[in-house]
């Protein structure tokens, strides 16, 4: 079975805030090649609402601090934390399965973009050199 890529950036779920917007748009844009309408637009739309949470967890974090107060009044870290670090690793297979990762991109037959070391491009520059008539 053959999946069309997707042609043009879907409008984004009524259900994103800013973050999730701007991820998904971001995201659809980086996996043009791959992406389906068919078959990832649900885990997409989890993985950009995530974000939204991810987010206002993080801003209640900040607001409350790392460390709060525990029931017997001892400093503890935020409760939050465990729930943002379970939704990050979440997140990150959401990532992984929608080829975001360079593994995946590897596995998917996308090529990664390698920096070109000094001695590649010396090699590159002599043979162009050498190519000139």
């Amino acid at each position: 079975m053959h999946l069309a890529a997707v042609a043009a950036v879907p409008d984004p779920p009524a259900t994103l805030g800013e973050i999730g917007a701007a991820v998904w748009e971001r995201l659809w844009t980086a996996g043009q090649g791959w992406l389906s309408l068919t078959t990832d637009l649900d885990v997409l739309t989890r993985l950009a609402e995530a974000h939204d949470e991810r987010q206002a967890m993080r801003e209640q974090i900040a607001a409350d601090g790392y460390m709060v107060a525990g029931s017997q009044g001892q400093p503890r870290p935020h409760p939050l934390l465990t729930h943002l670090r379970a939704l990050e690793a979440q997140m990150t297979r959401w990532e992984s399965l929608c080829g975001f990762t360079p593994a995946d991109r590897s596995r998917l037959g996308y090529a990664e973009v390698k920096k070109v070391s000094l001695l590649d491009e010396m090699a590159n520059r002599r043979a162009q050199r050498g190519a000139v008539p």
